[in-house]
């Protein structure tokens, strides 16, 4: 989870924008889905989802129109680009408060119990006395 919400929250911030940085990001996602609350709404999921699809295209169409086709966009692309952060804050919003944090205590009591216990001093030598 950590991974995503900083890979998003770097894209969502950094003033460069390219297709690149959403593959990093999108590559964590199936990983931070795994960790959210099971009650977590799955319309809501699927509601950021085209929320996020939508503003995206909205920046692409004003990006091209003003690049490739020469036309004075820069209003509407401060617009679409001001539409496309609030999506990506949204997300990192959504994923935090829905964050399952037993999961991760669960992982972490794993780990603890699975490695051994090393023995110091007094236990280490009375452990060696035949009893």
């Amino acid at each position: 989870m950590g991974s995503f919400l900083q890979t998003l929250l770097f894209v969502a911030f950094n003033k460069v924008c390219t297709a690149q940085y959403f593959v990093w990001y999108l590559a964590l996602l199936p990983l931070a889905l795994g960790q959210l609350k099971p009650t977590v709404s799955k319309t809501w999921l699927l509601a950021l989802g085209v929320l996020w699809l939508s503003t995206e295209g909205l920046w692409l169409f004003f990006a091209y129109e003003l690049e490739f086709e020469g036309r004075n966009t820069f209003i509407e692309l401060f617009g679409a680009s001001t539409l496309f952060f609030a999506a990506h804050i949204a997300i990192a919003c959504t994923f935090i408060a829905n964050y399952d944090w037993h999961v991760s205590a669960v992982n972490d009591d794993h780990r603890k119990g699975a490695a051994p216990k090393m023995k110091m001093g007094n236990e280490a030598k009375e452990s060696k006395k035949c009893k």
